[in-house]
This record gives structure tokens, C-alpha cells and sequence, in this order.
């Protein structure tokens, strides 16, 4: 019974320091933004927005390198699908219908 105190006491001074170290680390968040004017928000927006689109752009362009890489033999794909579209019949234009009167 007496382990289940010590236990319990040791995991109370774990939550007090979390909880420590949490008032203090928002406590220094609020000192460095009080100084922020309108301006900067809207710069460091920007600069947010331009990141995310980069970063998008970047993991397009691993994905595009993943889907090649994935397939390494691309000629046989080509041919396999130049097969398949010999099987397609073309659709035949209807003639051109005069109007007006």
C-alpha cells in the first residue's frame, strides 16, 4: 500500500512540473507577441502561405518521382495501353446539318 502513495505522489510531481513548464512556456509566447503590430501578422500569414505552397508543390513533384519509380518499365505501360486502344472503335462524325432558312 505504501508503494501505490509513493507512485502516486511521484506522478503528482510529474503533472506539477508539466504543468510549470507549460505556464511558463505560454507566459514567454505572450511576451514576444505583444510587441506584433497588424503588419507582421499579415507578413508572417504571407509567409506561411508561400511555405504551404511550396511544400505542396515539392511533395507533387516526390509523389510524380514515387509513381515513376514504382513503374520502372514504362515502355511496356505505353505499349499495353496503345493495345487497349486499338480495341476502341472511332466515333463517326454525323454530317453537318444546314440551318437557317
Amino acid at each position: 500500500m505504501i508503494y501505490a502513495f509513493y507512485v502516486s505522489f511521484a506522478c503528482n510531481l510529474a503533472v506539477l512540473g508539466l504543468f510549470l513548464n507549460t505556464r511558463g512556456r505560454v507566459a514567454k509566447f505572450f511576451e514576444r507577441t505583444q510587441q506584433l503590430d497588424w503588419q507582421s501578422v499579415a507578413d508572417i500569414t504571407g509567409d506561411i502561405g508561400a511555405l504551404k505552397r511550396s511544400i505542396q508543390r515539392l511533395n507533387n513533384r516526390l509523389n510524380g518521382m514515387e509513381k515513376t519509380a514504382q513503374s520502372p518499365d514504362a515502355l511496356a505501360e505505353l505499349a499495353l495501353i496503345h493495345k487497349q486502344n486499338q480495341n476502341v472503335t472511332p466515333i463517326q462524325a454525323a454530317p453537318p446539318r444546314v440551318t437557317g432558312g
